[in-house]
């Protein structure tokens, strides 16, 4: 086969992978938002409601677990873009900006709260997935921590803070908060939560050592 051939047979491959994640997420967030477990839920429920067959799903994601590795590397994408609200502040920003950016994160972690729980909740029994979850937390952690080793370099936040250690204690527990009180909560409260942890983030990164 020539080159050229297959370069554009592997391009329509991954067009098509791309488009069909789309429907399978909508679909996926739709039934679990109505009710439905995820563990419940047949391959032919979701084919039917993401408008695809049988024969297409299983040819690009195996099975349930394909799917959910797939949905969890789009969650990460817009996860990382809404990051960029927080990781894109100055060093030594006010609170108010720092209120900004979450009320950002935690907008776009609404949206696929659903989808997320799945995620966690599949990390707990299925390797695969606890791998992929561990990389997407590896790599939130490496973003957070070269955002607090710049704002130390500018002298913004304490040098005798272990910047590593400090950013895998604030990802792991924001993932945790937004699991547990970001994504159930209604909408009203959302507001009180940011300032919470705008607050927490805010001192952390810039209050002096005691």
């Amino acid at each position: 086969m020539a080159p050229s051939i297959t370069v554009n047979h592997d391009d329509r491959r991954r067009r098509r992978r791309a488009e069909l994640v789309g429907r399978l997420f909508g679909a996926v967030e739709r039934l679990v938002e109505d009710g439905e477990s995820f563990g419940n839920l047949s391959v032919d429920r979701l084919v039917v409601e993401a408008g695809t067959s049988r024969s297409t799903f299983y040819k690009y994601f195996g099975d349930r677990s394909g799917l959910l590795l797939a949905l969890s590397e789009t969650v990460e994408a817009d996860f990382l873009v809404a990051a960029r609200a927080w990781l894109d502040l100055a060093p030594g920003a006010p609170k108010e900006e720092y209120r900004a950016a979450f009320a950002t994160i935690f907008r776009t972690y609404r949206t696929h709260r659903s989808t997320m729980r799945l995620i966690v909740e599949g990390s707990t029994y299925d390797p695969d997935m606890r791998a992929r979850f561990d990389q997407m937390m590896d790599g939130f952690t490496q973003a957070i921590t070269a955002h607090v080793r710049a704002s130390q370099a500018l002298g913004r936040t304490p040098a005798s803070h272990d910047a590593a250690l400090l950013s895998t204690w604030l990802v792991w527990m924001l993932e945790g908060g937004q699991l547990e009180h970001i994504g159930p909560a209604a909408e009203e409260d959302v507001a009180r939560h940011v300032t919470a942890v705008a607050e927490i983030v805010w001192k952390t990164l810039h209050a002096a050592p005691a």
